[in-house]
């Protein structure tokens, strides 16, 4: 799966990950939860995105709204909304 550059920053996304659990890029939650509603949370969680350094990650903030500025990966707060691909068969 592809790690997609920082679309406002052009921060490297790094190397594809194959990880069968993993963390959603920008794409990917604005696609599989478009509303900031639907990305609301009780607290702040990260994406695998960059975010404007290396140092930083993608956020989504409590509210659902997201902070491609991105957080310093070394912050101890937060939370993680892991996602996995089931393959569903007849």
């Amino acid at each position: 799966m592809e790690n997609p550059a920082n679309p406002k920053y052009r921060t490297n996304g790094g190397a594809g990950t194959v990880d069968k659990i993993f963390l959603l890029s920008i794409g990917e939650a604005e696609t599989y939860l478009p509303s900031q509603e639907e990305r609301a949370l009780d607290n702040w969680w990260w994406l695998r995105t960059p975010g404007c350094n290396l140092l930083t990650a993608v956020s989504v903030y409590a509210d659902g709204s997201l902070y491609d500025g991105g957080i310093n990966v070394h912050f101890p707060d937060g939370g993680v909304r892991p996602a996995m691909w089931v393959l569903l068969r007849e």
